[in-house]
């Protein structure tokens, strides 16, 4: 976010001489996470799998939650089960990451602020959801007759 193509170009060049000298499995999460993640990844990944094993609901929006949750579903196939994606940035990469995830996000705002806005306002429309889920009358009970 906010780097320049010299800055763009470095970084790819750093991931790629990091996956050459580690030759990784993606479906390896420990190992992918021990030669090119980070302890903040390693964190939201942890979370991830505790959420799910616990069936705690979780949003998750962004770059690095997706590459945590990446990581967590190479460890745990059904790491996911209980997450909802909040918003896609615009960046591309994370476009490719959603994808990979099969995941639908609520949102695509093309923010890039990094600090979960997506999620925030994610959860206000996910709550919205519920409440009318739960509070909304049927059709019987709003006695709407149904034309034939």
């Amino acid at each position: 976010t906010g780097s320049d193509p010299a800055q763009v170009a470095h970084k790819a060049s750093v991931i790629r001489r990091a996956l050459a000298l580690h030759a990784l499995d993606p479906a390896d999460g420990i190992a992918m996470l021990a030669a090119v993640g980070g302890f903040e990844i390693g964190a939201m990944a942890g979370f991830i799998l505790h959420a799910s094993r616990n069936r705690l609901a979780i949003m998750l929006d962004g770059f690095p939650c997706c590459a945590a949750a990446l990581i967590a579903r190479a460890i745990d196939p059904h790491a996911l089960d209980t997450a909802f994606f909040g918003h896609r940035s615009a960046e591309k990469a994370h476009g490719l990451m959603l994808h990979a995830l099969h995941a639908h996000p609520f949102l695509d705002l093309g923010m890039r602020l990094g600090e979960g806005t997506g999620a925030a306002l994610a959860m206000g429309l996910l709550d919205a959801a519920v409440k009318l889920y739960g509070e909304m009358a049927t059709f019987s009970q709003a006695r709407v007759s149904i034309g034939q």
